[in-house]
């Protein structure tokens, strides 16, 4: 955790109590702090800043450049030197991983998902990675064990834009475009339901519109959250699975709904318990993806507009 910036600008004001001082700074956020904070406060007292490469990857020789550019900004002296040699064991490199990581590229978004840049991991054989992901999951609050950390290192080098994986916890790791993240799992998944005005089901919420013109004009021909539905063909929801099918408008044979999904731009994750609308047996609406021909009301049967929303509920990431 960093120490707040009013703190260590405190700290610094003691600097040169007892002469001048070489200022160690490895890179990482609060290092970075601190330096800021004593060139303003006390800079006469600073004899030159040092930082050091402990030659563990490409984050480390990063943090050594910020540091320089850093330094050399703030009108100080800079000196820096470099191992020649890493410490090629695990534990070895555990040692200097939170000086790694401070350097990596992490962020945690609005819905909690921890993720970290993949151009911050790229360069790293498999044991750096066994030995840099315990700390990386430690700032997430996740613990890895052994099995784990093992997983996220071939993961971390094998896995194409989309793929998931689970570690206990329960937490989802996913590869997104430019980062790897790591959420909770969500817990459980609603059981399958008749379809009715107003059921709620996981995390999302159907009702009838009485108004269509109203929804219609949402979406030109119907936005993929609404779906004029054969209320006497028995509706029902479920989560989908690997192996369900639909045919969209349009198509001339049936295609896999995790493709539906995976083109709507839902990674693994988001597509955990995701609902589909059934009409007997037939699979006639994915909320928020796409619709089936086959949703259409038939003419001389009753059907109604449905409109999905989705419900944010706390936690859910």
């Amino acid at each position: 955790m960093s120490m707040a910036a009013d703190e260590i600008e405190r700290a610094t004001r003691s600097l040169g109590a007892n002469g001048r001082v070489v200022l160690a700074v490895s890179g990482g956020r609060d290092s970075m702090v601190l330096l800021d904070a004593a060139a303003r406060t006390s800079r006469a007292a600073i004899a030159v800043v040092a930082t050091f490469d402990h030659a563990t990857g490409p984050a480390a020789r990063r943090a050594v450049k910020l540091v320089r550019h850093r330094a050399q900004a703030l009108g100080l002296l800079v000196t820096s030197g470099r191992a020649r040699t890493a410490g090629r064991s695990e534990a070895a490199l555990r040692r200097s991983i939170d000086f790694v990581v401070a350097g990596m590229q992490l962020s945690r978004d609005e819905e909690g998902a921890f993720s970290v840049a993949t151009a911050s991991l790229s360069g790293y054989d498999p044991t750096e990675l066994r030995a840099l992901w315990p700390s990386i999951a430690a700032r997430a609050g996740v613990r890895l064990d052994r099995r784990g950390t093992e997983r996220l290192a071939r993961f971390t080098n094998e896995a194409a834009v989309g793929d998931r994986m689970q570690l206990s916890g329960p937490v989802d790791v996913v590869r997104r475009k430019e980062t790897i993240a790591l959420l909770r799992a969500r817990c459980g998944i609603a059981q399958p339901a008749s379809l009715t005005d107003g059921t709620v089901w996981g995390r999302w919420r159907f009702h009838i519109e009485i108004a269509a013109s109203k929804a219609v004009s949402k979406g030109g021909a119907f936005a993929p959250w609404t779906a004029l539905l054969d209320v006497q063909s028995g509706l029902r929801i479920r989560a989908w699975t690997p192996g369900d099918r639909m045919r969209a408008a349009g198509d001339a044979v049936p295609r896999r709904v995790k493709r539906f999904l995976r083109d709507a731009g839902l990674a693994g994750p988001d597509r955990y318990g995701w609902p589909v609308v059934l009409a007997g047996d037939e699979i006639v609406w994915i909320p928020g993806v796409r619709r089936s021909d086959a949703a259409t009301v038939r003419p001389g049967r009753p059907g109604a507009l449905y409109v999905c929303d989705r419900i944010q509920q706390h936690g859910d990431a």
